[in-house]
Order: structure tokens, then sequence, then C-alpha cells
């Protein structure tokens, strides 16, 4: 298994530099799984990107759709207590910690594009274009 955070799912649903590696990454691990958490997170960068007129509203309505059929079935639960012993001894945000704590619950990894994170969760986050990079692409 390995846990995904919110912005690979934003780069793979909406069109970037980064979208074709996040759709390839998501096509070459098929065992991706995600917190609860994703839906906020993505709905709130959708908002971002739409009020800044980089995505058209309908769009962005369509990529959560497209997101929601993909990841819906892949949430799973985190245990909260696993999750804010990360935030606070790693010094990582709650929400952060949430994708690390799944992927510890799991024994798994999390794949980032967050530079701070990786770093601070280095025994079980890895950086998006390392994950990229293992896909052979």
């Amino acid at each position: 298994m390995t846990v995904v955070d919110a912005n690979i799912i934003i780069y793979a649903i909406t069109e970037s530099e980064q979208t074709g590696l996040a759709r390839r990454l998501l096509e070459h691990t098929p065992d991706v799984v995600v917190p609860l958490l994703w839906r906020s997170e993505c709905l709130s960068a959708l908002v971002v990107l739409a009020r800044a007129h980089r995505i058209a509203v309908d769009d962005a309505f369509g990529a959560f759709a497209a997101a929601w059929e993909v990841f819906h079935p892949r949430e799973q639960e985190v245990d909260y207590r696993l999750a804010m012993r990360a935030a606070i001894e790693r010094k990582i945000s709650a929400y952060d910690a949430q994708y690390l704590a799944l992927a510890m619950q799991l024994e798994c990894r999390l794949v980032t594009n967050d530079r701070n994170l990786a770093a601070r969760c280095g025994d079980h986050a890895v950086l998006f274009e390392e994950a990229s990079a293992a896909t052979g692409e």
C-alpha cells in the first residue's frame, strides 16, 4: 500500500506540469489509500484554483467528482492519537500528520511533494519526484 497526500491528487485531477507524473504514479501504484482528510484538502485546493481563475468552476466540480470516484473507495480511518503524537513530536501540521499516521498504521510509505514533511518523516515519507522516478518514467 501507498498513502498519497492531497497535492498528488490535485496534480492528477488538474492540469499542471506535474499532472503526467502524478497520473503515471497512480497508474503504477494500484494500492493507493488516503485518509478522509483528502476530501477537505482537495476541495480547498480546487476553490483556490477557481478563485485564481486557474480552473473554471465547472472544471473544479468535474475534477472533484473524478477524484471522488477514484479515492472515495480508498479512504481509511486514521488513529487520531497516532496523528496527534506525530504532529507534536515531528513538528508537522495536524493535517500532514494524518497522512503520516495512516502510512505508519499500514506500515507503508507516504508520497508527498512537501519537502518539509518528507524531511521530518523520512522514515515513512518519500518525495513525489523520487516515487515518480521509481515508476520508470
